[in-house]
């Protein structure tokens, strides 16, 4: 099953953090908040919410600045 299609299928997300996400593996690891918004006429507010979505569940993390997807065994087990 493809990264996509777990974030797509998981209940605990919002529209706007699954379209986060799938805008995120379209431009690539490393891609950065400013880029996202770029692609949408959400505003930051709203991006930067769906991103701490993402975050909580293991789905990404930002290194300075920088959205990375997670990888397993994190992919999608909320932070303890």
């Amino acid at each position: 099953m493809r990264s996509s299609d777990i974030v797509i299928d998981d209940e605990r997300l919002s529209l706007a953090a699954k379209g986060v996400f799938v805008t995120v593996t379209l431009l690539g690891n490393g891609c950065r908040i400013e880029e996202i918004a770029r692609h949408c006429r959400d505003d930051a507010d709203l991006l930067t919410e769906a991103l701490q979505e993402l975050t909580r569940f293991r789905y990404v993390r930002v290194d300075r600045g920088a959205i990375r997807l997670e990888e397993a065994p994190y992919f999608g087990v909320p932070e303890a």
